[in-house]
């Protein structure tokens, strides 16, 4: 039988001591990167199964002691020999395996359902198809060193589009030509979502941020030059982005809200613009 090192078996026993006693964990600095990430992929992990199971419970006791799991966490992520900590470089799949069988397994769940368009557009996909689409994009990128981009899209003045020319016309000549330019942009590149009326999602994998912006930027463009039958107000968009490094921490809602905070950037910036972070 191989015998465990005893730098790890001493790691072992004292991450032990420390749950069953409620003491501070003592790490060796040697080992401070890897238990670091370690510790954030799990937080990660741990932020994204609270929010499935949220979103299926009402009662306020139960609400609670989920939420009660992940503040542990939280308060443990945000102490400072964490924060102080470069986190080390979570090992992949393709470490262990050939890239054809990463990449199965990885595909698997993904692939198992069938894609679902908007119900009331059916030109983009449907919102409920984001985080299947985000979760596999990051595995499949991550095992290749890529980033992904989420980005946020809200058309300007919307609700004075709105009133201005009427809810119908807008939802039978303005949606339907704006979302089909949308489609096209990135089609081949990642695939668009629809949120709301004047909200929209978009992701694109194995991307920089550099791209990530030229595209999008390349979107709003075509957005601004549409021309719609009958109407001659154009619309405008004002987007946020935000980069998914592989070493990324961030939820899928996390991501999303750093998207949107770019959002509400680039519309206090004039709107009609393109706002990006790296995460």
């Amino acid at each position: 039988m191989q015998q465990i090192p005893a730098e790890i078996q001493t790691f072992r026993e004292a991450s032990e001591r420390s749950v069953r006693d409620a003491v501070p964990l003592e790490v060796p600095d040697a080992m401070r990167p890897t238990v670091v990430a370690a510790l954030l992929h799990w937080r990660s992990e741990k932020a994204d199964n609270l929010a499935g199971a949220l979103a299926k419970v009402s009662d306020p006791s139960v609400v609670a002691h989920l939420a009660e799991e992940l503040q542990t966490l939280d308060e443990l992520v945000a102490s400072d020999w964490v924060r102080g900590t470069e986190p080390g470089q979570v090992p992949q799949l393709v470490d262990f395996v050939s890239l054809e069988i990463a990449e199965r397994e990885v595909r698997r769940g993904w692939e198992a359902e069938a894609r679902e368009y908007d119900e009331k557009f059916h030109i983009l996909q449907a919102p409920q198809m984001l985080v299947k689409d985000v979760s596999y994009f990051r595995s499949a990128c991550a095992m290749r060193g890529a980033s992904v981009a989420i980005a946020f899209v809200g058309i300007d003045d919307f609700k004075g589009f709105n009133t201005e020319v009427g809810e119908t016309i807008v939802d039978i000549k303005v949606l339907p030509t704006l979302m089909r330019t949308m489609e096209s942009v990135v089609f081949g590149r990642g695939y668009a979502y629809r949120q709301g009326g004047d909200e929209y999602v978009i992701c694109l994998p194995n991307i920089d941020l550099d791209e990530a912006t030229a595209v999008l930027d390349r979107l709003r463009q075509r957005i601004a030059e549409l021309e719609f039958e009958g109407i001659d107000r154009r619309a405008t968009v004002s987007i946020g982005v935000a980069l998914l490094r592989p070493s990324t921490p961030d939820t899928i809602g996390e991501a999303l809200a750093a998207a949107v905070a770019q959002k509400n950037e680039a519309k206090l910036n004039g709107k009609d613009t393109v706002c990006a972070v790296e995460r």
